[in-house]
């Protein structure tokens, strides 16, 4: 067995040999090794050369970005486009949030969703440019044109606030385009998971909103329907029995089993001898 002295002394050699290789080879020949992985020739500098070079992969510091790979202008423009869209229904729901909290129109319930509205598209459009700059794209800004601002009634608000979202859905499908067709798969993946998804059960819930408007008409109905938004009741998922019109709730017992209508009898029947004694 050698003794540990030798053993050092024989292992700091090996190493001022190898610091000594390292500094008489050209970097350059270094990289013409080659790299063994499962038994195959890695060339590293010809795989370099194979994506156009360090001057492609790696562009001088008049570049505007470093990270910038297969992100084509056609796909970054429908972004852009995408983008402002949802900036602006952001906007269009403020003012529809404005407008149903007028005390000449007092609809605290629809104001509440429409900018609960406004704060998710303004996230979408914050997703969506952190997605954009980390590709090492660039979003323009544009102009915001003022949305209406006046209504008839809460079946109008209703009827806007789908129209809004099938325009944000339209400009999200051809985002999901653009990206098929530069062949895009992170940005078909975001479109279809962070957008598309979104933008349908938003539609699906604006939907239901308008249809429940035209159900319970204008008055007291209107009324319930904003009272149970204000409430934190989804109004597009209206269950048996939680219904808007007092009338139909009255007549939502004769719907019950009869076991459970004569239970109820009863105990009315309980109630009124308890008090009368």
């Amino acid at each position: 067995m050698a003794p540990k002295g030798h053993a050092a002394k024989a292992a700091e050699a090996d190493t001022q040999q190898l610091k000594t290789k390292l500094e008489t080879e050209p970097l350059s020949k270094s990289l013409t090794g080659t790299v063994i992985a499962d038994e195959t020739s890695f060339n590293i500098e010809e795989e370099i050369k194979s994506l156009g070079g360090l001057e492609v992969l790696v562009p001088g510091k008049l570049e505007p970005t470093l990270i910038r790979q297969h992100l084509d202008e056609a796909l970054l423009k429908a972004f852009n486009c995408s983008c402002n869209v949802h900036l602006s229904t952001s906007y269009a729901y403020q003012a529809l949030a404005l407008y149903c909290g007028k005390d000449s129109v007092a609809l605290r319930g629809f104001g509440k969703f429409f900018w609960k509205r406004a704060l998710e598209e303004q996230m979408t459009f914050k997703d969506m440019a952190a997605f954009v700059s980390g590709r090492g794209g660039s979003l323009m800004l544009r102009d915001i044109k003022a949305p209406p601002q006046s209504f008839h009634d809460p079946e109008r608000v209703a009827e806007f606030d789908l129209a809004l979202g099938k325009v944000a859905y339209e400009k999200d499908l051809n985002l999901h385009k653009a990206a098929e067709m530069s062949g895009d798969a992170g940005a078909q993946n975001f479109v279809e998971n962070r957008l598309l998804k979104g933008a349908v059960l938003a539609l699906q819930r604006c939907a239901r909103y308008v249809t429940q408007i035209r159900r319970v008409g204008k008055g007291t109905g209107e009324y319930q329907m904003d009272h149970h938004m204000l409430m934190g009741v989804d109004v597009g998922e209206l269950t048996v029995g939680q219904v808007l019109d007092p009338m139909t709730e009255r007549m939502s017992v004769h719907m019950q089993p009869p076991t459970k209508r004569a239970r109820t009898a009863a105990d009315g029947i309980v109630g009124l001898l308890s008090s009368e004694g």
